[in-house]
C-alpha cells in the first residue's frame, strides 16, 4: 500500500487502523495472545486509549498490535504506516529526519520507530555506537591531473574524489558510509550522530572542520587542529 493510500484510508482514524491490523493478523476470528482462545470480542472503548479486544476465557484485554513492531506504541497507527510505506517505497533508504518531517515528530522517535521497521522487515539494526567515538572523512579515487599550476596543490575536500565518512568507536564497532558531493554539511554529520550512536553514553572527537562545529549540542566533542600541526591532545586522536 503506497503513502498516498495510507493517508486516504487512514490518516487520523484509529479505529480503521485497528480494524486493518486485526484482519490482517487474524482475518475473521482474533485469537487472544495470551491463552490461544478465540471467544474474544470488542472491548468496550476507554477514553484515550484505542480499541482493545476482550477475552471471555481468560479475562484479559489486548490491542492488536500485542507482540508487533508497534507493541505498547505512543505513536498514532496511522503515522506507523504512513511510515512503513515510505520506507518500502524508498530506493535507497530514508533518513530519520526525514521521517520526522513526513511524521511532525522529533528526530530521535522517529530514528526508533524506523529502526522497530527496518528490524522488523529485515531483522536487522543498524549499529548503535557509544562510548568515545571518533568522526573522520576520507577521499577515494585518482590524484588530480595537474593542469598547471593553477590546480597541481589540489587535495582532499577541494577536488571530485569520492567522500567517505567513518566512525569508528573506540576498541569496538566501525561504521562507514559513502556521501554525495555537496551532501556533507552541519544537518548531515547531526543525521548520522542522531542515526547511530548513543548520544547519552558518548563522547565523539573529531578534526577542526567547520563541519562539526556544532556536535557539542548533541553530545561532549572534543577536537584537534590539524593547520596548527596539532594530531593528538591527550586521549583526542587526530
Amino acid at each position: 500500500m503506497n503513502s498516498i493510500k495510507v493517508i486516504e484510508l487512514f490518516a487520523n482514524n484509529e479505529d480503521a487502523c485497528a480494524d486493518y491490523l486485526c484482519k490482517l493478523r487474524w482475518n475473521k476470528e482474533p485469537a487472544c495472545p495470551y491463552c490461544g482462545s478465540i471467544k474474544t470480542g470488542i472491548k468496550a472503548k476507554e477514553k484515550g486509549r484505542r480499541r482493545r479486544l476482550a477475552c471471555y476465557d481468560c479475562n484479559c484485554s489486548f490491542s492488536p498490535t500485542v507482540n508487533t513492531i508497534m507493541h505498547n506504541t505512543h505513536i498514532p497507527l496511522w503515522k506507523w504506516f504512513y511510515a512503513i510505506s515510505l520506507l518500502a517505497e524508498a530506493k535507497k533508504s530514508i533518513s530519520s529526519r526525514q521521517v520526522s518531517r513526513h511524521l511532525g515528530i522529533s528526530v530521535p522517535t522517529a530514528y526508533k520507530l524506523t529502526q522497530r521497521i527496518k528490524k522488523g522487515i529485515m531483522g536487522t539494526r543498524s549499529p548503535i555506537l557509544k562510548g568515545v567515538i571518533k568522526i573522520d572523512e576520507t577521499y577515494i579515487g585518482e590524484k588530480p591531473k595537474s593542469k598547471g599550476k593553477r590546480n597541481i596543490h589540489k587535495r582532499e575536500r577541494r577536488t571530485n574524489k569520492a567522500m567517505v565518512v567513518g566512525m569508528v568507536e573506540r576498541g569496538g564497532k566501525t561504521i562507514s558510509m559513502s556521501v554525495s558531493n555537496g551532501e556533507f554539511k552541519q544537518n548531515y554529520v547531526r543525521e548520522i550522530i542522531l542515526s547511530h550512536v548513543d548520544i547519552d553514553k558518548s563522547e565523539i572527537h573529531t578534526d577542526e572542520y567547520p563541519v562539526y562545529n556544532r556536535v557539542g549540542g548533541l553530545t561532549p566533542h572534543d577536537r584537534v587542529n590539524h593547520q596548527a600541526k596539532e594530531y593528538v591532545r591527550g586521549k583526542t586522536p587526530g
